[in-house]
């Protein structure tokens, strides 16, 4: 299907911009409190992967690099975040959520081994 090309349209002479809705860039209290009840919860998560990656893994080496990568990760994917937030208390939220939110999934796969009893790897 092809999209008929989009005109442009000028503005109005003495039409004043859009102007943006302040209650949208700031985190309302409620929103905040929310927010910093999951990046708690998942920087929780995140030292539980880190904790125990070393019980899990054969070697020294490997648990090194597997903690190195999952931090560089994580701090990529929250400076992602933050960069994308209208202001510093959901900047500094949304790096922690997102440094989390890479350990997630290794510390329910650490949490299960270490469930069922099963060796280093």
């Amino acid at each position: 299907m092809i999209l008929p090309r989009a005109r442009f349209i000028p503005a109005r002479r003495g039409a004043r911009p859009a102007r943006a809705n302040p209650a949208r860039r700031l985190l309302l209290p409620g929103m905040i409190v929310v927010s910093f009840l999951i990046a708690a919860g998942l920087l929780v998560l995140a030292g539980y992967a880190q904790h125990r990656i070393g019980a899990h893994t054969a070697s020294r080496g490997a648990a090194q690099l597997t903690r190195a990568v999952l931090a560089l990760v994580g701090i990529a994917l929250g400076a992602l975040g933050a960069r994308y937030a209208q202001d510093t208390a959901g900047a500094v939220l949304a790096f922690v959520a997102g440094f989390g939110l890479v350990h997630f999934p290794a510390a329910v796969i650490l949490f299960v081994k270490r469930a069922r009893g099963t060796g280093k790897s």
